[in-house]
């Protein structure tokens, strides 16, 4: 061991005080992490490595991938995905690995005209976002992964995507606070990610109130939240309004507990209704959340916020998410998982007729779950051994109306 590396072990700790970026895509941090051992389609299980870029300034994985091997070629491939989908950042700031610190890097830094920063061996608070990110990725989502249902590094990459475009964001929310807002075309699954996230959640540091009542007038709105924390509701708006504060106020402030609305359906929420969400979560001026305030609904609902009147709501979003529907891959992925859920471990339907099927459905889970428990009562009442694509057609067009 070197003198250098004596006098950084030796070092006592130094001050590391917070600190983040005001402006997003100002500085990149990347690094990579041990995944979880996977078993190739030769049976052998092969240790596979993460790769990440998250910006500083928003914590929001702006590039991730998984690979069988940590490279400078795997790290370039990570890198040009970010930097064509949100632009190129002012700073990249690395670790010191080998993939990490070379001369290609130098050289595509120079192109792109971006400064390159390294971490101070051995100071792993140098890149405490990253590593905080990887924590959670492994508690989350490394622990809740079935590996046996896993059979190629697609099928991990695809989970891995949808844990980062689902419950991360999610999990952003409820660090930064505010309002957030999913949507999705009906059956992509918005419920199901929520009632997911929500029971993850500690019950001893979250209050969830979860609601699916949204075709109410704004004083059933405030009457409903009033019943949700556990409050006597009254019948003027303005002492609901202050019960609702208080108790907020009290939550955070004396138990140490974030209260965490969940308004479903939310597209069908009023327009006074909205107008009051953005007064009743104000505190302090307008300068503290001490709430999450999650709004959940179809599409429909990203057009009534682009309306003028709405703009003070839409600017404090601070989450925004579409939920897009399953890949032909997830798909096979999804029904396979569904069977062996069940305790089949056979093939059931033929490659055309699970081609069928996701072609009927068009990535939406619902859908898929229709069709494939349709062809299946066909299957069963024509004695079929499997289930083929002309089953599946009978079953997309029994599930047509009219």
């Amino acid at each position: 061991m070197n003198r250098l590396q004596e006098e950084l072990h030796t070092a006592p700790n130094r001050d590391m005080r917070r600190y983040e970026r005001p402006h997003i895509n100002e500085v990149w941090c990347g690094d990579s992490s041990v995944g979880p051992k996977l078993t190739d389609p030769e049976g052998r299980k092969r240790r596979v490595f993460i790769i990440a870029l998250i910006d500083d300034a928003s914590r929001f994985i702006v590039g991730i991938d998984i690979f069988y091997q940590d490279t400078f070629i795997n790290l370039m491939s990570v890198l040009k995905s970010a930097v064509a989908k949100h632009g190129c950042p002012k700073v990249l700031n690395f670790d010191n690995g080998k993939s990490y610190r070379n001369k290609q890097m130098e050289l595509l830094a120079a192109r792109i005209g971006t400064t390159l920063s390294y971490c101070q061996p051995y100071t792993p608070t140098g890149k405490a976002k990253i590593e905080r990110w990887f924590r959670t990725m492994k508690d989350q989502w490394m622990a809740s992964l079935a590996l046996r249902d896993l059979h190629s590094l697609d099928e991990l990459r695809a989970s891995l995507f949808a844990f980062v475009h689902q419950c991360f964001r999610l999990d952003y929310l409820l660090s930064t606070k505010g309002f957030g807002l999913l949507t999705g075309s009906p059956g992509r699954g918005k419920t199901t990610a929520i009632r997911s996230w929500a029971a993850s959640l500690n019950p001893s540091l979250y209050k969830v109130i979860y609601s699916s009542l949204s075709t109410l007038t704004v004083m059933e709105f405030y009457r409903n939240l009033a019943a949700g924390f556990g409050l006597q509701p009254v019948h003027r708006k303005s002492e609901n309004f202050r019960l609702i504060q208080e108790e907020i106020n009290r939550l955070v402030m004396e138990k140490r507990i974030t209260p965490v609305i969940i308004i479903d359906e939310a597209n069908y929420i009023s327009g006074p209704v909205l107008n009051d969400l953005k007064i009743l979560f104000n505190f302090e001026m307008d300068s503290r959340d001490r709430a999450v305030v999650l709004l959940a609904g179809l599409p429909q609902l990203n057009n009534t916020l682009r309306l003028g009147i709405h703009e003070p709501l839409r600017q404090r979003l601070v989450m925004n998410y579409d939920l897009d529907g399953l890949s032909k891959e997830e798909g096979r992925l999804y029904i396979q998982t569904k069977l062996e859920g069940a305790g089949c471990h056979q093939p059931v339907f033929e490659d055309n007729a699970i081609e069928a099927i996701l072609n009927a459905a068009n990535g939406t889970p619902r859908l898929i779950n229709k069709l494939c428990n349709a062809s299946l009562l066909i299957g069963n009442s024509s004695s079929l051994n499997i289930i083929t694509a002309d089953a599946v057609m009978q079953a997309i067009s029994d599930c047509e109306l009219g």
